[in-house]
């Protein structure tokens, strides 16, 4: 499990922001609105996380981003020059695999993601403490909206975090307070808390100047993140 920390966080604790792009992706491809894959996606994601049997926490921070959302940003459909290994490539297509047998909101998310593969920014952390071995080259992490996304925004950020099977993220401190909603099976720890399974489509959360920390299992760790920036 995390240990107790609480202390006035810093950007630089945090390993879910290090490694962004900086400003909005350059080249052509600029899109004079919200590109449909990208919609469909938040669409999927804001169904999941305000439902009403969800939990109340990441359900609040999630009302407060998507509310943002309704003002729409600056769109750029680049195509990137941060592409996958080979590894994490055949990573990313194995976690949407899973997505393929779920029914419902998150159903359709596995076209949407495949139609935008080509425009996200990858990006990896700096290892940490009690990551595994294999974590230098078993994670990457895109940002769908906010700094250096495709929509590119500074109120709010929208992340994906891919990871091999058996791969644990360090342990880090969140500047803000997060929540995550699972695209695939994983397992999930914030501060005082042990280790819980989370399941495709469950929400977890964790406050502002806390730990947290993720592991993937048997299977590839696929999950979306979402907060409020501060300014």
């Amino acid at each position: 499990m995390c240990q107790s920390f609480h202390r006035t966080p810093h950007r630089r604790d945090d390993l879910l922001l290090l490694g962004e792009t900086s400003g909005a992706k350059k080249g052509d491809g600029r899109s004079v609105g919200r590109p449909v894959a990208l919609q469909s996606i938040l669409n999927g994601m804001y169904g999941a996380m305000v439902a009403p049997d969800t939990p109340l926490m990441p359900k609040r921070i999630a009302g407060k981003v998507f509310e943002k959302l309704i003002r729409p940003g600056r769109f750029a459909l680049a195509e990137s020059s941060s592409a996958l290994s080979a590894q994490m490539s055949e990573t990313f297509d194995s976690a949407l695999g899973s997505l393929s047998h779920s029914t419902g909101i998150l159903g359709d998310l596995r076209q949407n993601f495949h139609a935008l593969t080509r425009n996200f920014e990858w990006t990896r952390s700096p290892s940490g403490p009690f990551a595994s071995c294999n974590f230098d080259s078993g994670h990457a992490h895109a940002v769908l909206v906010g700094p250096g996304g495709i929509e590119e925004r500074s109120d709010v950020r929208i992340g994906m975090l891919l990871m091999a099977p058996f791969t644990r993220f360090p342990d880090h401190i969140q500047y803000q307070a997060r929540s995550f909603l699972a695209l695939s099976p994983m397992e999930f720890s914030a501060t005082q808390e042990g280790w819980k399974r989370v399941s495709i489509g469950e929400l977890s959360y964790c406050g502002a100047g806390e730990l947290v920390a993720l592991r993937s299992v048997s299977k590839p760790l696929l999950c979306l993140w979402c907060n409020m920036e501060r300014r």
